[in-house]
């Protein structure tokens, strides 16, 4: 009697958000099925990319698989992106809709060892050239047996613990719980128990169940189906409903700006977040697993209701990094605006130690995109020109450089040794193209993300720091070059504010525009600041102040 209880919470055999959608048949498909799959790119939606939509041309599969369970990188992928004549060719069904059938997945995919499993099977679609594409599309497979679907409400369990992604309800409100199982044979029954207590069960294949939050206490209430079939298999799934407390509207304590607020008390932290409209949010991060807690759920500040959430987060250990994430009205993970430091699950591994020793690894399988990371009791540099006297404007001979290019190393170390060549030259000012976090590595940095956080692939930040103390000890002005026009999809004050169905920032977005002020195509970079809002105002002003105070920038190049 084989226990399935390693087999994947998945609450749908389609994907219906404002993205590629797609349908199997079968419904729920094992590794070893004939498995068709139709896709419809109609809303296909990759970040910062060209949609497939309505691509007349034909269209290739980029596929590969995840196995065991290990999402943390494609696996068995067939051929090179772009390579027409060995990536499978979709057939078309009708306007923005394809199919492909995969007669066994462990064939198709190469797939030898008896001890792995896939567990899905992962694609971007794409146009011949390349040039158009869909978002990153995963579809599940199931075991064989009996297997327990959530078809209501929409369950992530990919985090490996049901507290890091749970069902959010308010009081007074119901989720309704719809269950199905899937199996060889006949379903003998499936129980459902809330928080251990039997509330439904059922002799057929389907079960539904209300769950009420006035009937259950606040906070974390634990959701467990366990179905049986004929033959003896069993399959059991838990998540989370996640009763949200009465929000706190409590004056923000010391400051009243958002930011990261690191007080006397090296043993906390206080976070403060600009978001407006939202309705609830919960800070999580390593120090509390990246579970959602109660203890961690951001209050209102009283002077600025529906704007700026805070939180002081406790008992921290004074100079070890922690990384965090605020999660927004229940889906939305995003790092701190104002962070000086992010991890970033793509890019990093790319950076070599040398350039940036002990880098924190990211929280794998525990969260997605994007983090955050504050730090009590920071090592001070100590400045050996706390003053310098800048070169007058009229005499300025402007030297400008991007790291990457001109040191093979990529870093601020190498780039202090230069110094005496370029003051042979007669340079009295370094312009530095843009060195705050952009998406990627290898960039001129005209595709910015953060900008409060240097990027890592130069350097730390003392690194940083060191670079801009000798220049002006060798009378070298710093000016930064920093693009404040527009920002990439990964900025996180543009995914707070989203405009799914037309991938552009919405309306309501306090810093960006939905659409770009250029009438020209090729003036429109990224997504366009709305400098006529205060909120953006306000933002710029602290960037800008940041910088100076901070790393003692000379000036700005805009």
């Amino acid at each position: 009697m084989k226990s399935l209880l390693t087999s994947l919470l998945i609450f749908a055999s389609s994907i219906v958000f404002a993205q590629t959608k797609w349908t199997t048949v079968p419904a729920y498909p094992s590794q070893t099925d004939q498995i068709t799959i139709t896709f419809d790119v109609s809303n296909s939606n990759p970040a910062g990319k060209t949609p497939l939509k309505n691509y007349a041309g034909d269209v290739y599969a980029h596929t590969g698989i995840y196995l065991n369970g290990d999402e943390s990188s494609w696996k068995n992928v067939i051929s090179n992106w772009g390579n027409n004549a060995s990536q499978p060719k979709l057939t078309f069904v009708s306007s923005n809709t394809y199919r492909i059938i995969i007669n066994n997945a462990r064939t198709y995919y190469g797939v030898t060892d008896g001890e792995q499993t896939i567990t899905k099977l992962c694609f971007v679609l794409r146009s011949a050239d390349g040039n158009q594409q869909t978002e990153d599309i995963k579809i599940p497979l199931y075991p064989p047996g009996i297997s327990v679907v959530f078809n209501t409400p929409a369950v992530d369990l990919s985090y490996g613990d049901p507290l890091r992604s749970p069902v959010f309800v308010s009081a007074g409100g119901t989720v309704p719980i719809s269950v199905s199982s899937t199996a060889i044979g006949r379903t003998q029954s499936i129980k459902l128990y809330v928080n251990g207590a039997l509330k439904s069960e059922s002799g057929t294949e389907s079960l539904s169940y209300t769950f009420r939050a006035d009937d259950y206490a606040g906070g974390k209430n634990e959701i467990n189906v366990t179905a049986l079939d004929i033959a003896g298999s069993a399959d059991s799934k838990t998540f989370v409903i996640m009763k949200k407390p009465a929000i706190k509207n409590l004056s923000l304590p010391e400051i009243n700006q958002p930011g990261i607020y690191y007080g006397s008390d090296q043993t906390k932290v206080t976070l403060a977040l600009y978001a407006p409209l939202k309705k609830n949010i919960y800070v999580i991060g390593d120090f509390n697993d990246w579970r959602v807690d109660t203890d961690y759920y951001m209050n209102r500040d009283i002077s600025t209701p529906d704007s700026l959430w805070w939180i002081t987060v406790p008992n921290l250990q004074p100079g070890t990094e922690y990384a965090y994430q605020f999660l927004i009205d229940g889906n939305l993970r995003i790092y701190d605006p104002y962070t000086d430091k992010i991890l970033d699950p793509w890019n990093d591994k790319y950076i070599s130690s040398a350039v940036f020793p002990d880098l924190k690894p990211y929280p794998e399988g525990k969260t997605s995109g994007i983090v955050s990371i504050f730090q009590t009791a920071q090592a001070n540099y100590n400045w050996v020109i706390p003053n310098f006297t800048r070169p007058s404007k009229e005499k300025l001979v402007i030297y400008e450089l991007l790291v990457r290019d001109f040191v093979s190393t990529h870093s601020y170390k190498t780039l202090i040794d230069t110094l005496g060549y370029l003051k042979k030259l007669g340079v009295n000012a370094i312009e530095l193209m843009p060195i705050n976090e952009f998406e990627g590595n290898n960039s001129w940095g005209y595709n910015p993300m953060t900008f409060f956080a240097p990027d890592k692939y130069y350097g730390t930040k003392n690194d940083l720091k060191k670079f801009i103390d000798a220049c002006h000890q060798n009378g070298i002005a710093v000016i930064q070059d920093i693009v404040l026009n527009h920002a990439y999809n990964l900025n996180s004050m543009a995914q707070m504010y989203w405009d799914n169905l037309n991938n552009r920032p919405a309306v309501n977005n306090p810093w960006f525009n939905a659409k770009s002020n250029f009438a020209n195509p090729d003036a429109q970079w990224g997504n366009d600041f709305n400098h006529e809002s205060s909120a953006t105002q306000y933002f710029v002003d602290r960037v800008l102040k940041y910088w100076i105070t901070e790393y003692k920038i000379d000036g700005f190049r805009f």
